[in-house]
């Protein structure tokens, strides 16, 4: 199974998309499996490594490689290795710098992720959409107000 990905355009600029949702790591607005983000000191900058709080009890720690509103990918591995995940949220302006087409590709790796993957790929990708549909919500309600 490949990464799940989801495209669209966001009626907000990139900056707008950023600001509202990573900038404060308070990721569990808009990811449906996070319940914290923990351990954030450094904040969204490159490099930086955080404390993943999930829903399930699981604490994941995760680092961070970012290019400010442009990319974000996060990271990591839990089970004690058994189970590694990526994600990436590409921003693009579009329309002029009006509005944002925004990627997110989400994937497992190791043998649990390929296990979580295969036997309970509807999860999989009912979250990387629904993290989509929160990051727009999100930005798309910053600018309306």
């Amino acid at each position: 199974m490949s990464p799940v990905t989801v495209t669209g355009i966001i009626n907000a600029p990139p900056a707008v998309v950023w600001d509202v949702n990573f900038s404060d790591m308070k990721w569990e607005k808009w990811d449906p499996d996070l319940s914290a983000v923990e351990q954030s000191e450094a904040g969204c900058t490159d490099g930086a490594t955080c404390m993943f709080v999930m829903k399930n009890g699981m604490r994941l720690l995760t680092h961070l490689e970012v290019l400010r509103y442009e990319r974000l990918t996060f990271s990591g591995a839990g089970m004690r290795g058994s189970m590694g995940f990526k994600g990436t949220f590409q921003l693009q302006p579009a329309e002029g710098g009006s509005k944002t087409e925004l990627v997110y590709s989400f994937d497992m790796s190791g043998l649990m992720g390929l296990l979580v993957k295969t036997f309970n790929s509807k999860a999989v990708v009912s979250g990387t959409q629904a993290g989509f549909e929160n990051v727009k919500k999100n930005a798309e309600f910053a600018v309306e107000c």
